[in-house]
């Protein structure tokens, strides 16, 4: 036979029963005893007021602190953008390859020679031998490597060797929580070492585009990387307070007490400084 229909509130009976259960849990007073002599209800009604408050109030910080905690999640982890390009789209020739950063994450690139299939088979080991000097992409945050997909055609054809990374969390390498260039730093540390490997190219003369994120990145490693003589950088980060601000801690007015916590917290959970995102430390670099 057929099951009779139940009715509305026989469906919202497990909702009701948990909303039942938060509560009772939120209200419950471990302090209460069951003694005479003693009990949470004695007194004035503004001393149960108190108590009542006080007691409350204990579960702030625990509300705090989970609010700290989701808003760095979410600002570290941003939405992915989906986009299935790469270089042969356009017509160019690439390899994809696979990295290892210093701290164990897996990154994914592509990397486009200066010379096509056709060269190599007619130049052979004439054009094998010969050093091109490279640019490495990187791309911002909330991105992809396909972000810079548009530069990868003239940067070819002017007779670079290209390089676009997918830094740490994004596309398709390892995922992880963005920090913003600070640890993405080591992807392009990463990605330098690689390039330098390459025996078509020239390591003397390694160049950076970097946009956003991929800009503060690239700029720490210039810092100690004297084999890097030419960057640049659109729209990086000018402070690393500002980039939180921006990016994790709240908006609004009445929550930017919230601020010096969310600091906190991204600092302690990704073991690093902010203060490294600071344009005015590499005044001289620049």
């Amino acid at each position: 036979p057929a099951r009779p229909k139940r009715s509305i509130l026989q469906k919202l009976r497990p909702v009701l029963r948990l909303i039942k259960l938060t509560v009772r849990v939120l209200l419950w007073d471990p302090l209460r005893r069951r003694s005479r002599e003693w009990r949470a209800e004695d007194g004035t009604p503004w001393e149960q007021f108190c108590r009542g408050l006080l007691y409350r109030l204990t579960f702030l910080p625990i509300f705090v602190a989970l609010a700290v905690a989701a808003m760095v999640y979410a600002g570290t982890h941003p939405r992915q953008q989906t986009n299935e390009l790469d270089p042969s789209s356009q017509g160019i020739y690439y390899d994809p390859v696979t990295l290892r950063s210093e701290d164990g994450v897996r990154l994914e690139a592509w990397i486009v020679p200066v010379f096509e299939a056709s060269q190599i088979l007619r130049d052979k080991e004439t054009v094998l031998r010969a050093k091109q000097p490279a640019v490495l992409l990187l791309h911002d945050y909330a991105q992809n490597r396909q972000q810079m997909l548009p530069l990868i055609r003239p940067l070819h054809d002017a007779g670079f060797v290209v390089m676009s990374l997918a830094f740490r969390g994004c596309g398709p390498s390892a995922p992880a929580g963005s920090t913003f260039g600070l640890l993405e730093s080591n992807d392009v540390r990463t990605a330098v070492s690689a390039l330098r490997r390459c025996n078509f190219v020239d390591a003397k003369r390694l160049a950076i585009v970097g946009v956003g994120l991929g800009a503060n990145a690239g700029l720490i490693v210039a810092a100690n990387d004297p084999s890097i003589k030419t960057m640049v950088l659109d729209h990086p980060g000018q402070s690393g307070n500002q980039i939180l601000d921006d990016l994790i801690g709240p908006r609004q007015g009445s929550l930017y007490w919230m601020q010096p916590m969310c600091k906190w917290a991204f600092e302690l959970v990704y073991q690093v400084h902010t203060d490294d995102l600071n344009m005015s430390k590499y005044g001289g670099l620049m």
